[in-house]
């Protein structure tokens, strides 16, 4: 599904399957008849689990940047999102609430063993929490922030990571 739009574009947003968020919001707020739920809830699959095609943006060409989750293979593997892919902390956020919103229509149709997936996907967010990061001068610790595939923190400022990533 496309992740969002800005300026009447599908494009380039922040890097979820946001169209999962509004199924899901629709769905826990009791919208039946109008929605075909079977094919909402596969429709939403198919973002968590299929690799979109690539739209071959500019700026990030190493996956789509238009609909579905363009950094499918490194969550899958690693479990977190590396800098290889754009916007890698801002999608992995996005990806867990994208999955909570899963889990909860999961649920709705008793779906039981999908939704125990999605619901655990959905705290992989936390693969990105670094407790080490400290935002100086404030000396306050502990931020999500870009992960290597070797599973090492890339070091930054949070409060001005500047070209971090």
């Amino acid at each position: 599904m496309p992740d969002g739009r800005s300026s009447h574009y599908n494009g380039r947003v922040q890097g979820g399957s946001n169209a999962d968020n509004v199924l899901a919001d629709a769905f826990v707020k009791g919208v039946r008849g109008a929605v075909n739920w079977t094919d909402g809830f596969a429709a939403m699959q198919k973002d968590a689990e299929v690799q979109p095609p690539d739209n071959y943006d500019p700026i990030a060409a190493k996956a789509s940047t238009k609909e579905g989750r363009g950094a499918l293979p490194d969550r899958i593997h690693h479990g977190w999102i590396t800098p290889a892919f754009s916007r890698a902390v801002s999608r992995a956020v996005e990806y867990s609430v994208n999955d909570s919103g899963l889990y909860q229509v999961a649920k709705g149709l008793n779906r039981s063993a999908g939704g125990t997936r999605y619901f655990n996907r959905s705290r992989s967010w936390h693969n990105h929490w670094n407790p080490a990061a400290v935002a100086a001068p404030y000396n306050i610790p502990g931020f999500v922030v870009p992960r290597k595939a070797n599973g090492s923190f890339v070091p930054q400022d949070p409060l001005d990571c500047g070209d971090c990533y």
